[in-house]
């Protein structure tokens, strides 16, 4: 109940003096405490626990008079979303509704029209649950859209113009290979590189950060036939040189670049 008049009240104040009524309330004190410095277009208040009420003014976090009185707060609770009419806000009101259920809250905003107020605990790990859809229209430049796609089953974001990009984890580094001789029908030691993370399930690409077909061992002379065979493994990636010829081979110096994306 405290956000919500915390919320008409910094409406009211607004009309007194140059402060930017919050879009949205937090539990808590404001990062810094009162005097904080502050972003002035920050459009975001807090509420603490003795009901005092904050916003950013003139840079610095502004505390103002909160808790008890009397007022115009009309409260209905339920369970679920609230579906009744409402009478939109004024001076001498304001409808709020509580469910239950979920101690979710919302507030009339305007006629027959309900909106969540945000609430956070300010602990624990971050989690964003939403319905999934398709693809929104084309944000305007300079912005981004992000939805869960009802196909995909996953986040994608568009941008401005309409290109689609979505979220991976992406591994990649580096394998210096060996130059020690390799027998005839035998492969090196393995040359592994750590990947924290990584799963044998995951796919790799690599590469050569070079020509190598000049290289020996790599290219196509009479002393050359080496093979590689890269690999995943838990947490890391591997690549074993192997000789298949009838002859030792002594490779020459190589470098690869892998990446795995998930």
């Amino acid at each position: 109940m405290r956000y919500l008049i915390a919320l008409f009240l910094f409406a009211v104040a607004a009309m007194a003096q140059p402060v930017n009524p919050p879009s949205a309330m937090l539990r808590g004190n404001p990062p810094g405490g009162e005097g904080g410095s502050c972003t002035g277009s920050r459009r975001i208040g807090y509420l603490d626990s003795s009901g005092w009420m904050f916003t950013c003014v003139s840079s610095q976090w502004t505390r103002y008079g909160g808790g008890g009185g009397s007022g115009v707060v009309t409260v209905t609770t339920g369970t679920g979303n609230p579906s009744a009419n409402c009478t939109a806000p004024s001076s001498s009101n304001l409808a709020t509704y509580v469910d239950t259920d979920t101690q979710d809250q919302w507030w009339c905003s305007a006629t027959n029209t309900w909106k969540k107020i945000l609430s956070v605990t300010g602990s624990g790990p971050y989690v964003v649950t939403g319905a999934t859809g398709t693809v929104p229209s084309t944000p305007a430049s300079g912005n981004v859209t992000c939805y869960f796609d009802s196909t995909a089953n996953t986040q994608i974001c568009l941008d401005s113009s309409g290109n689609p990009y979505t979220m991976v984890r992406k591994w990649s580094g580096t394998a210096t290979l060996g130059t020690s001789a390799i027998t005839a029908n035998a492969c090196a030691s393995t040359v592994t590189v750590t990947a924290t993370g990584a799963l044998s399930t995951d796919s790799m690409t690599w590469t050569p950060n070079a020509n190598i077909s000049g290289v020996t061992g790599y290219g196509a002379g009479s002393a050359d036939g080496l093979k590689i065979y890269p690999w995943i493994s838990a947490d890391a990636v591997n690549f074993a040189v192997c000789n298949g010829t009838g002859s030792s081979i002594t490779p020459g110096a190589a470098t690869l670049n892998w990446t795995i994306v998930r």
